[in-house]
């Protein structure tokens, strides 16, 4: 094939305004302004779905007025823009970074007075952070984790655009989000580093009560509750996931205050396990107090049968069934079939009557 090259032919000085890997001139010139302007107009034009870079070519003034010869660009395409566009089903190119390139561009582009002029957002206002990680809402550490935030940037070396923290405490939240802005493993670095920073921190003080899912999780009936034991205990219980409410309520955890003596937490633990019960076993549509703990005189064995969903199941069956069971509380027994969406805590389900059921 015949390849022809025109660029040899422009003549003026050549000038490399941006390129598609995060690369922006630091020249303050006119015409740099107005190239770096011209990728961010296109990236807000199209809906956060393009950005047009790799910008170069050769430039003049003539009249009072800009004049550019550009060659050879590139475009950034979202996977928003891939889905919804039938007619370029396909990347622009090797050179399409996608998300990474609009995060590249920002993180160096300077947003100056004709972007400002033209209208043009920050990246902060127009894009959603690339990750949220979530610091919890404990007021005895709170300035702990907002020192610790303002300088982790440098301590340990996050190659963000951006991220932004709490700046006060609000005793009605749960979480408090830090969001990131930066190319996706950048992101994902600084992710992992505020989650081990949160894990330090609680760790001596720090216990996770596990909900028994159901299938039918809804988080919103869990917020009485978790409202309640904010109200009522010195210790501080926090939902988990921080999507709570809209998400299903998987763990409580509780964070003991160094006002706290040990018999008040291990108090406010078994107290929140049995609410854990017994709204597990309402989630569960009353199956799990269904559930009653039977001696079989002919086997001398126990087994558990439910009245209402008529399972039954002995507890060897149940370590290499479907039903297994962990330790909660100190030495208290829970039951969970997570095939069968079910759980059961076994100091609830006993009944000693010397009969014998078959399933």
């Amino acid at each position: 094939p015949f390849h022809f090259c025109g660029e040899k032919y422009l003549s003026g000085t050549w000038v490399k305004f941006n390129n598609n890997d995060g690369y922006v001139s630091e020249d303050l010139s006119k015409h740099s302004a107005v190239a770096q302007a011209f990728s961010h107009f296109t990236f807000e034009r199209s809906g956060h779905r393009l950005m047009v870079v790799d910008l170069q070519g050769v430039c003049e003034e003539r009249n009072s007025e800009l004049v550019f010869r550009l060659t050879d660009p590139q475009v950034h395409s979202s996977r928003k823009w891939k889905r919804q566009s039938e007619s370029f089903p396909e990347r622009f190119g090797k050179g399409d970074f996608g998300e990474d390139g609009f995060s590249a561009f920002f993180q160096n582009y300077v947003y100056n007075k004709l972007s400002k002029d033209l209208g043009l957002r920050d990246e902060l206002d127009v894009r959603e952070p690339t990750e949220t990680a979530y610091i919890p809402a404990v007021r005895e550490y709170f300035e702990e984790f907002k020192t610790w935030l303002s300088h982790a940037r440098e301590q340990l070396e996050w190659d963000l655009n951006e991220y932004c923290g709490p700046q006060e405490f609000d005793d009605n939240a749960y979480w408090f989000p830090v969001k990131i802005w930066a190319k996706k493993t950048n992101a994902q670095q600084a992710l992992q580093d505020i989650q081990d920073k949160v894990e330090a921190v609680l760790a001596k003080r720090l216990r996770k009560l596990p909900v028994a899912q159901t299938g039918d999780e809804d988080g919103s009936k869990w917020e009485d509750k978790m409202s309640e034991w904010r109200q009522r205990f010195a210790a501080t219980t926090l939902p988990w996931p921080p999507g709570f409410p809209r998400s299903p309520l998987k763990e409580v955890w509780v964070v003991a205050d160094q006002a706290a003596e040990q018999e008040d937490i291990t108090a406010l633990h078994e107290e929140i396990e049995q609410a854990l019960a017994e709204v597990s076993g309402s989630a569960a549509g009353g199956e799990a107090s269904a559930w009653q703990k039977w001696f079989d005189e002919n086997h001398q064995d126990w087994y558990f049968w439910n009245d209402i969903s008529y399972d039954a199941f002995w507890p060897q069956e149940g370590h290499s069934g479907d039903w297994s069971w962990h330790i909660v509380g100190g030495n208290r027994k829970e039951w969970v079939n997570k095939a069968a969406g079910k759980s059961f805590f076994e100091d609830t389900a006993v009944d000693k009557r010397p009969v014998n059921k078959q399933s």
